[in-house]
């Protein structure tokens, strides 16, 4: 079931991968301005000592499964830059990301995929566990002699796999972080999913109107439930890092709370592509 839920969960947060809608030219823009990230300052994002809970606003997988060279190249940088950002404030962090759904991944399913591996039995699984399976050996394929420092470094594979499963799980099956969180439980994203299924096509419509609230305001409470739940109840002065959809916007979520939305983070975007969370 987690192999549906990593690839559902994608569908509904770009809306946040709004970059699929940009201007044909952005692509010469963005070769005209010789865009980056050699720059340390735009290589990581740094927040403010005292804050505890970030939005880190990512571009993810999108929701339609449809992208171009640009749409690739944007989000595997957003990804990057995200990876890079994790690794800065490690071990010291707690990552949320908008693709999990499951307490699963931790440190005893790492255990698990290290068992399988070590007793050759995987290649004959099916399923979640042979998917998961594959994607941790392809991470130690990729990235096991190290991660590159800048974008420019990275081959054309891990690049890939940066975009289609993200910095989170990359670092995860890597052991450079010890567990991604989830930002709804199980239960509660199948409820989502029962609520904006059209129930003639069996098609989940992310941009019908009458799907605002399952997609957005639910799931984000949902989050905020999530993220509380371990600030408030653990002693850890980790900071809280939710790697969720840049169109997403928390700030009205964790009034009261040590909040800051790091929406600078998208800063080595041209002028005309940035994006404000509404």
């Amino acid at each position: 079931m987690k192999i549906r839920f990593l690839f559902l969960c994608s569908f509904f947060t770009l809306t946040a991968c709004q970059i699929g809608y940009v201007p044909i030219d952005l692509h010469h823009q963005i070769q005209s301005q010789n865009i980056s990230l050699y720059n340390a300052e735009l290589k990581n994002c740094t927040f403010h000592p005292q804050s505890r809970i970030v939005h880190f606003p990512m571009y993810h997988y999108p929701v339609s499964g449809n992208y171009d060279e640009i749409v690739f190249d944007q989000t595997s940088k957003s990804q990057f830059q995200l990876l890079r950002t994790i690794l800065a404030y490690a071990p010291n962090i707690s990552v949320f990301d908008e693709s999990v759904t499951s307490d699963n991944f931790d440190q005893y399913f790492i255990d698990s995929l290290k068992r399988g591996h070590s007793k050759g039995t995987f290649s004959t699984l099916s399923g979640e566990k042979f998917h998961y399976s594959e994607m941790y050996k392809q991470a130690y394929t990729l990235f096991g002699n190290g991660i590159p420092m800048y974008y420019e470094h990275l081959s054309q594979e891990q690049k890939a796999y940066l975009f289609q499963f993200g910095a989170s799980y990359t670092l995860f099956f890597l052991e450079l972080i010890p567990e991604v969180h989830k930002v709804i439980s199980t239960q509660d994203f199948n409820l989502v999913k029962a609520n904006v299924r059209d129930p003639t096509t069996g098609q989940i419509n992310d941009e019908d109107p009458n799907n605002a609230y399952w997609i957005l305001h639910f799931r984000e409470q949902k989050l905020r439930e999530e993220v509380l739940k371990l600030y408030l109840n653990t002693s850890s002065n980790n900071l809280i890092l939710i790697a969720y959809g840049a169109n997403h916007n928390f700030s009205d979520d964790f009034l009261g709370y040590p909040f800051e939305a790091g929406t600078f983070c998208l800063n080595w975007l041209p002028r005309s592509f940035q994006i404000t969370p509404s």
